[in-house]
């Protein structure tokens, strides 16, 4: 075993999370909910460890150049202030255990690395980042190093093929690892929490089985939630980002020459491209085509020094040289690092508002307007968060951080959803003006309707509702009729107003308006007709009523 590192790796599982039974964006992905600064649920597989809430502390060098790499305005992304901030953009917290865990894979042979740091953070566009921080001393073979990265990183299988048994699958061995598992040293015993994927493998356990809900038993020890009622799922596909820093002289040297003969470039030495895309074997036939995906993805301004970096929408990586200075890998490991988890959640959060922007197109209700809103609102706050377009005044952190918004296609996809959102802002206005025309429309029907009492009151004047008057006129009817004139529209206009609001679909207050306005039409036309006549008859002289009785 080496007494220097091999290899350094980082296995980040990004996840989206969300508060159940809650409603609304704000309650659902609400970060004081989050309270997990105690020891954890205690199950029977819970050995020894708790998470604590972590805020950055400058009490070391290596802290402290970390925090002045980043612009000011950056750190509230990626560090966590603690109760300083009233808001906070997100929360982080780390996995303190008393006794050493190793990150354990079983594949073409066993393979053990010690895990120096488990981190989580909860973001407030409900993403979440889980990260494996691990080291290797005991596997140099570059094989190996391959094989750690494609294998480790696997949540659950891409896709499956047919086995010997009908009821059963079975997966690519040179996709999948046999087992994933987590050891952790406890009292003196040894103990694993084991992943074997052997629910994807059966078909009765498969048909119960949803992968994109499926948590690996590895990840989920520590995602263990369930008191705080809160629903994890990945946000990405089947695999997790993977960072590696990788020092082979020998390899380096093979792949870039001191002569300057980039043999990288050139399918009979693979290799990188292999390590830059997590590939076990070469998935690229095609010499042009793999020359120019090789070189897009690949920063060379260290080429000379003996370092080289890669960046992927699923990788970084780095490869040096066995005595290269120990601050490459501190910045692979802590700089890069932070750059390439913010790039990531920025990916995982534009998928998370682009399932937020679908739903609410397909289902329109009451609600709608202020669901848009709500997602109009917060996207303009991820904007302003954690979408940087720089976030290092240094040339080679400006450099690399574009090279990660390049490769993972972020600005492209930013500007994508900044159309999608402001096409259903104006939807959402839309239907705002469109509510505010109909309340104006029943407004005006309403006031209508008392314009007729108005008018008649405003032809006769108020005294004709004076019942001595009327009487010595012999024209207590016309008082009878204006009264009528008065409420017959009013209790139409209310009639209409409440079944209109009693009817939330827009046919049935169609139907309704329309049947009902023509009942109350026709009653008041036939009562009006029949007060007239009524009057008339009281009016008329007794040999008047003969004569018309004798007409009829």
């Amino acid at each position: 075993m080496s007494e220097k590192p091999i290899s350094q790796h980082i296995f980040i599982f990004p996840f989206r999370w969300n508060i159940k039974g809650k409603r609304g964006p704000k309650q659902i992905t609400d970060l004081t909910k989050i309270n997990i600064d105690c020891t954890r649920a205690k199950t029977k597989n819970d050995y020894s460890g708790k998470w604590v809430r972590s805020p950055y502390q400058l009490d070391n060098e290596l802290n402290y150049n970390e925090y002045q790499y980043f612009h000011d305005f950056v750190r509230k992304a990626i560090y966590d202030e603690g109760e300083k901030r009233k808001h906070p953009v997100f929360r982080h917290y780390e996995y303190n255990c008393d006794e050493k865990m190793f990150f354990c894979i079983e594949a073409s042979k066993s393979y053990r690395l010690e895990i120096t740091d488990v981190l989580l953070n909860f973001y407030e566009t409900g993403v979440g980042v889980l990260s494996f921080h691990l080291i290797n001393y005991a596997h140099p073979g570059q094989d190996e190093i391959l094989e750690i990265n494609q294998k480790g990183r696997r949540i659950f299988p891409p896709f499956l093929v047919n086995s010997t048994s009908a009821n059963d699958f079975a997966a690519l061995e040179s996709v999948m690892p046999k087992e994933v598992s987590i050891e952790i040293a406890c009292k003196n015993e040894v103990n694993h929490v084991t992943e074997n994927f052997k629910k994807f493998f059966n078909k009765k356990d498969l048909i119960d089985l949803k992968p994109e809900l499926y948590i690996p038993d590895h990840l989920r020890y520590f995602l263990n939630f369930d008191y705080l009622n809160m629903q994890i799922q990945p946000v990405i596909d089947e695999r997790m980002y993977v960072i590696c820093w990788y020092a082979n002289s020998k390899l380096r040297d093979e792949l870039f020459p001191k002569g300057g003969d980039l043999n990288f470039l050139n399918m009979k030495y693979p290799y990188w491209h292999q390590y830059l895309f997590v590939d076990g074997q070469l998935n690229c036939s095609h010499q042009s085509m793999f020359e120019d995906l090789t070189d897009r993805h690949t920063y060379k301004r260290w080429l000379g020094e003996g370092t080289i970096y890669g960046v992927t929408r699923y990788s970084f990586m780095c490869l040096t040289t066995d005595n290269a200075p120990d601050y490459i890998s501190t910045h692979v490991m802590h700089h890069y690092y932070k750059m390439a988890e913010l790039c990531l959640v920025q990916r995982a959060s534009l998928l998370v508002f682009s399932d937020r922007v679908t739903n609410v197109s397909s289902i329109e209700d009451k609600d709608t307007p202020k669901k848009i809103k709500d997602i109009y609102k917060d996207y303009i706050r991820f904007v302003n968060k954690l979408f940087f377009r720089e976030i290092t005044p240094q040339e080679q952190g400006i450099e690399l951080y574009d090279l990660f918004q390049k490769n993972m296609a972020i600005p492209a996809n930013v500007k994508d959803l900044d159309a999608e959102i402001e096409e259903l802002h104006r939807y959402s206005t839309m239907l705002v003006e469109q509510q505010q025309t109909e309340i104006v429309s029943r407004l005006s029907f309403i006031a209508t309707i008392f314009a007729i009492g108005a008018f008649v009151t405003g032809f006769y004047g108020m005294n004709i509702f004076d019942g001595n008057n009327l009487a010595n006129n012999g024209q207590w009817h016309l008082g009878v009729i204006t009264m009528l004139l008065i409420f017959c529209p009013l209790l139409i206009g209310l009639g209409y107003y409440v079944v209109s609001l009693s009817n939330k679909k827009k046919i049935a207050v169609e139907i309704a308006q329309f049947f009902w306005n023509g009942i109350f039409i026709l009653v008041y036309i036939v009562i009006i007709g029949f007060l007239l006549i009524a009057g008339y008859w009281v009016t008329m002289m007794p040999i008047e009523r003969t004569s018309m009785l004798n007409y009829f």
